[in-house]
């Protein structure tokens, strides 16, 4: 994603904080607004390399210039100075292994620092391979100083220390023990609540104030308890007095009203047992409505006797109740049921199959009704129970049965759809998908109008489920700069969320831009391993590969600039391009092959030309120094093919001014250049002649005329045949 500007002035004040003081480190803003680019300066012992002399020195420069996908990739870090280190070169400083997301750009200057003092360096695939060699012979010497020894280490890891005060064994009172309890409580629930313990004084009175609410509240419990002891006493005290007031109260009215007594009390005695005669027959029928016949038929004749011994008063209630008592006790439910047959839907059954035909019915009912209340796991239960009753027994009617198979079906489908739906709601992806997977594994037994109903909806939540969880690891990954296996996500989870309705279009659209990006980031990722390696050909594919998805998705990065990054990724292929062809030359000098190196320092000059960054002040640079190299090459070029040439063509041209050497008799030619003028060469040519057993020098001269191209025996300076050399 593209660096935002808040970021860019929090890394700014970050490092001018850090570095504005610094003894050997010193840190300006170059460009923009907030900057995105630094020029360093380090005031410390390193090597620079002048004309082929290597030397110490104690000022260098280094640009940092914070790139696109920061902090998922590196700054751009590249020498202004002439630094001579392994891991730097004109265009770029290797950064191996060091950076990582959770880097600083204050760790990075750092670790450039202690880089340029010898501290760190590579030794396989280095950037410059003459100075991994001198700094392999100059082992012992480094680092040359001790200003950033240690600062910044590749993997370093801050470890978090946690002291704790002890406190020391309490040896005074109880209350002093409780105090320190206290103390401890408080400090362990503000440790709880994530505070820090700080301000001792004040947890002291805290603790103080609570003991001492904890001392009041002790001696009111004390007090109170006194207290209640007390007002037992008068409580019972008073209680008692007022037992004997009422029994006093009670002889009194006694003795006074006893003589007309002796009537009320019969009357009240018979309407006593036509209440208890009609309570009798009231717990008949509750007893024979629940099929008790035995007890039924018990409490009817209580309640008969009771009827009958009513003589006076309520004579035609009394008469009522004795006609409903002995209907019941005639009828032909108590009698059936004390046959041991109950009615159920119009007729009486045995106990057992009466008892089997009710739980059925209850069961049945129950369950239904839980279905019509849609609880699903419950209403199963009951339904299951019904049918394996009805399955079980004859005596129940089977024509129900289906009816309540297709709601046990549909239950038991709504309770896996329940399950799976809380998981989903619960964004518990891997199990809401389990849980789908087995809800449509259970459909599959079930009738064709049932999946036919349920079959393509559950299809669309599994997937909606499948969808999220790939986009959920796709993030995961993302945030984790595993652009490779985030990208693999987001392509299954596009898969399947272009074509499911369930899923909402403007998540779908995320996906398309993560997965853009990924794929962007693992493009740079790819061109930047490829930098570091020096696999230049692999860092341009990789690049170019970054600039046509960025030139692809104008209209999905609307966060980004893609023209900004396109051109900023161009940069870095001419750096790569320059890189290559610039060591493909060194290694052609190496060989001697004169020609190849100016071919490809002509390619340096003619990209660079080509490209919209040739008047960057740094390719300026860079076309100066190889416009100079081929210039020398030139004329190196030009003296080799005339030296060839008089070397190939020797013999022609001794036996031509020595008239009596033969050919044959000639050999070792020796060709060198004495003095060159702005118009011509002037070469000597000797060689040795054996003839008749001796070996004879033999020199003369040549000028080549560059105007005319042309070949002259330089007169005056032929040399008689020297001294046998043996």
């Amino acid at each position: 994603m593209a660096i935002e500007s808040k970021q860019l002035r929090e890394i700014a004040e970050q490092v001018s904080e850090h570095f504005t003081s610094h003894k050997t480190i010193s840190v300006r803003p170059v460009k923009g607004d907030p900057p995105d680019q630094y020029e360093v300066i380090y005031t410390l012992i390193g090597m620079i390399q002048t004309d082929d002399e290597i030397t110490r020195a104690t000022n260098h420069v280094v640009e940092i210039s914070i790139p696109f996908g920061f902090p998922h990739f590196p700054p751009s870090c590249k020498p202004k100075s002439k630094i001579f280190h392994p891991d730097f070169d004109q265009a770029a400083i290797c950064l191996g292994d060091f950076w990582h997301q959770n880097r600083t750009l204050i760790e990075l200057i750092t670790h450039i620092g202690q880089m340029i003092d010898g501290e760190f360096y590579s030794t396989t695939n280095a950037f410059n391979e003459e100075a991994a060699i001198w700094f392999t012979k100059h082992h012992d010497e480094l680092p040359f100083s001790s200003a950033l020894t240690g600062s910044i280490k590749p993997d370093e890891e801050s470890t978090l220390q946690i002291t704790v005060d002890t406190v020391d064994e309490p040896t005074s009172s109880p209350e002093d023990v409780e105090q320190i309890v206290l103390n401890a409580q408080i400090a362990l629930e503000r440790a709880n609540r994530g505070d820090t313990i700080e301000q001792e004084e004040e947890q002291r009175k805290y603790a103080e104030l609570v003991l001492d609410n904890y001392k009041k509240t002790a001696r009111q419990a004390a007090d109170c308890s006194t207290t209640s002891d007390n007002n037992h006493k008068d409580i019972v005290q008073e209680k008692t007095g007022w037992k004997k007031r009422i029994k006093l109260f009670i002889i009194v009215w006694a003795v006074i009203h006893a003589g007309g007594a002796g009537i009320y009390f019969y009357a009240k005695g018979e309407s006593n047992k036509l209440a208890s005669a009609e309570q009798s027959y009231n717990q008949c029928l509750d007893q024979l409505e629940i099929n008790s016949f035995t007890a039924a038929k018990d409490s009817c004749e209580i309640a008969l006797q009771q009827s009958k011994g009513v003589k006076i008063v309520e004579q035609e209630r009394t008469t009522n109740l004795i006609a409903e008592i002995e209907t019941i006790l005639h009828s032909e439910k108590l009698q059936q049921g004390l046959g041991g047959r109950i009615l159920v839907d119009g007729q009486y059954l045995n106990k057992e199959d009466a008892e089997t035909l009710l739980l059925f019915k209850r069961l049945s009912s129950e369950g239904t009704d839980l279905f019509k209340q849609s609880q699903w796991a419950a209403a199963s239960k009951k339904l299951q129970k019904a049918i394996d009753t009805g399955n079980n027994n004859s005596i129940v009617d089977t024509t129900t049965l289906p009816g309540l198979t297709s709601k046990l079906q549909t239950a038991q489908l709504q309770t896996f759809i329940q399950i799976a739906t809380e998981k989903q709601n619960q964004k518990s992806w891997k199990e809401a998908i389990e849980s789908y997977i087995d809800t449509l594994a259970y459909l599959k037994e079930l009738p064709p109008e049932i999946k036919q109903q349920y079959s393509e909806q559950l299809q669309k939540q599994l997937g909606k489920c499948q969808f999220e969880d790939f986009k959920q690891r796709g993030d995961t990954l993302f945030a984790q700069s595993d652009w490779q296996n985030a990208r693999l996500a987001y392509q299954r989870a596009l898969a399947i969320g272009k074509s499911n309705d369930k899923i909402v279009e403007e998540t779908v659209s995320e996906v398309s831009l993560n997965l853009e990006l990924a794929r962007l980031y693992q493009a740079i990722k790819s061109g930047n391993l490829a930098f570091a390696s020096g696999d230049w050909d692999k860092a341009i594919h990789a690049y170019k590969n970054g600039q046509a998805i960025l030139s692809y998705n104008k209209d999905l990065f609307t966060l980004i600039d893609s023209d900004v990054n396109i051109r900023k990724l161009a940069k870095i292929i001419l750096q790569a391009s320059v890189i290559k062809n610039r060591q493909t030359a060194k290694k052609y000098l190496e060989e001697k092959n004169l020609r190849a190196a100016k071919v490809r320092h002509e390619k340096v000059i003619r990209d660079i030309k080509t490209n919209s960054f040739a008047n960057d002040s740094d390719f300026l640079k860079t076309i100066a120094e190889s416009t100079e190299i081929i210039q020398s090459l030139e004329k190196e070029i030009f003296l080799n093919e005339k030296q060839h040439y008089l070397e190939t063509n020797f013999q022609t041209l001794f036996t031509k001014h020595y008239p009596s050497a033969s050919p044959g008799n000639l050999s070792h030619p020796v060709i060198s250049l004495e003095k060159e003028s702005p118009e011509n060469l002037y070469f000597k040519l000797q060689c040795t002649e054996i003839s008749g057993g001796r070996r004879t020098l033999l020199i003369i001269r040549y000028t080549y005329n560059k105007k005319s191209k042309t070949w002259d025996f330089s007169s005056g300076n032929l040399k008689k045949p020297k001294l046998a050399l043996n």
